[in-house]
């Protein structure tokens, strides 16, 4: 007929969206028309591409990526999501319907206002009020979303999401009440909830309250900023410290002995004061006189160290929401001793003070966590700075065919810098009766241990390392050959390659094999041990036999 008869093609055009004809107020993304309505935003999106084609709209719960409590004053916070799914058809969506709970408080006393969010594209927007929300016959409250277009793509789907701006304050009472409220789509199966249109023009229905999730309220983010405290993991490992500077020798400026992160969560945290304690025999000694605390190359703040504690005042250090600073610990050392002494330093969550944003005290335990230790350093004024250059290991495997069995010989191989600091170091040779590097029928004078499957074998009746072989370096040293040494003068080093060696026999079981250096031997009876435990000194476990 000439007139009164539209068809399906121009039905579908007609509810495309395409042809809507909008006037904006505020700025629009790219792709989208908005249209400012009093109190409603609403947004228009996308063409059907399947005229005249019937589908279906399927929705299912999808609450990945949403935020795990709602605090006051949140803007735009997710706390409902699903994903729309459209089978061979485009379908727009166009209408939402969200169950709020049986509380009026929930909007009157937690949430002013609803969004509809395609990703980070408000769609929709409705402030919450008794005009906006109707109570059902249930006794459910709801809010309808609508006037705006989501186009689902045919066979392709959506994860969408309803947000909210929460009260800036919100009672206490308010808060424990409406925790676990059921925020859910309203509709029955198979659901009503969620309306689109496809291609053929004709309205789909999905989205039922199956599709929920508990609301966790909370006090506002700044109440519940978060400090913790960590160590970094480039805080040194322990090491030998040779305090030879200064008039006497026997001085040592900003050794660092922590690294540490500290990371605020939540909400900016500000760091007021901050404790750092140093243990050790050094420190009873009083050879720490002084700390001080550096981020990166610029130096904080110093304190005296008092019986090992150090206390930084009124620092004021912003440590802004979701973000870690490093920090690290030096230490001055004074009137080191020719024997070794040790320090290390720790700090505490009870060690810091802290105000949220709002200038209030972060309370330690519970939103204040966490420690950072250093290792131990070992001080003394002059002598030999060690350091592992290399480390691997060979094996050698004999078999006797006629028993079949074999032996195996596990060679741990370290290769050390020795440099004198300070003033000369005399080592002795294998020959000597103070080698440089030993086994000894008393395992605590063993220069090296071995880790059996992980685990020290000091303390039990596995044979430990059977044989130590080193030679004299070549240069750099002054050989004493009726004394069984050599010596390396201040200032300079040498270069020592030390073999350690364990034989396992093809009777035992297979098992990891590791060789650990733990200590060895200067000037005659001075013991360097700092490496003992440490897995940088061992070498990587072996399988044997």
């Amino acid at each position: 007929p000439a007139t009164g008869f539209v068809g399906p093609l121009t039905i579908a055009k007609l509810n495309s969206g395409s042809t809507v004809t909008t006037t904006t107020t505020t700025s629009c993304p790219a792709g989208y028309t908005c249209v400012a309505n009093g109190s409603t935003t609403t947004t228009t999106s996308g063409v059907i591409s399947t005229p005249g084609v019937e589908g279906t709209l399927t929705v299912t719960t999808s609450n990945t990526g949403l935020p795990s409590s709602v605090y006051e004053g949140d803007v735009q916070v997710g706390i409902l999501g699903f994903k729309a799914e459209a089978k061979s058809s485009d379908i727009l969506v166009q209408r939402i319907k969200v169950d709020l709970g049986a509380s009026s408080k929930i909007y009157n006393k937690a949430f002013k206002k609803l969004y509809v969010k395609d990703g980070s594209t408000i769609v929709a927007s409705m402030d919450l009020n008794s005009s906006t929300v109707v109570k059902e016959s249930d006794g459910r409250y709801t809010a309808t979303l609508s006037g705006f277009s989501i186009l689902i793509p045919k066979d392709g789907s959506k994860n969408l999401v309803i947000a909210a701006d929460v009260m800036g304050s919100i009672d206490s009472t308010d808060i424990s009440t409406l925790t676990g409220t059921a925020i859910r789509l309203y509709g029955t199966s198979p659901g009503t909830a969620v309306r689109g249109i496809d291609g053929a023009g004709i309205d789909q229905f999905s989205g039922s309250n199956s599709v929920t999730r508990n609301l966790s309220l909370s006090g506002s983010l700044t109440d519940a900023a978060t400090l913790k405290l960590s160590t970094n993991s480039a805080t040194p490992k322990s090491a030998q410290v040779i305090a030879s500077a200064g008039a006497d020798k026997d001085e040592a400026d900003k050794v660092t002995t922590l690294i540490f992160d500290v990371k605020a969560e939540k909400d900016n945290v500000t760091l007021t004061d901050l404790i750092a304690t140093t243990t050790g025999t050094a420190v009873t000694g009083s050879r720490i006189t002084t700390a001080y605390l550096f981020e990166g190359t610029t130096e904080i703040d110093n304190a005296s160290v008092n019986s090992g504690v150090a206390t930084f005042n009124d620092i004021d250090l912003v440590i802004n929401k979701d973000t870690k600073r490093t920090f690290t610990i030096k230490v001055d050392v004074r009137d080191a001793q020719a024997t070794i002494e040790t320090a290390s330093t720790t700090i505490t969550a009870a060690g810091l003070s802290a105000e949220n944003a709002a200038g209030d005290t972060v309370t330690a335990g519970t939103y204040l966590t966490g420690s950072a230790s250093g290792e131990t350093m070992s001080i003394k004024k002059s002598g030999a700075t060690i350091t592992l250059l290399s480390k691997s290991t060979g094996k050698t495997t004999t078999t006797n065919t006629n028993a079949a069995t074999s032996t195996t010989v596990l060679d741990g191989i370290f290769t050390v810098r020795v440099t004198a600091d300070g003033a000369d170091v005399v080592l002795g040779s294998t020959a000597s009766s103070s080698p440089f590097a030993k086994t000894s029928a008393v395992a605590a004078d063993d220069s090296f241990t071995v880790y059996k499957n992980g685990a020290d074998q000091a303390t039990t009746t596995f044979s430990a390392v059977e044989v130590v072989s080193y030679a004299i370096p070549e240069t750099g040293v002054t050989i004493n050959s009726s004394a069984n040494t050599f010596t390396i003068a201040d200032g300079n080093y040498a270069d020592i390659e030390v073999h350690a060696k364990i034989t396992v026999t093809g009777a035992a079981a297979a098992n990891d094999y590791a060789i650990q250096l733990k200590k060895l031997f200067t000037n005659g009876t001075t013991v360097v041990n700092f490496m003992d435990g440490q897995s940088t000194w061992r070498t990587s476990p072996v399988v044997l036999p």
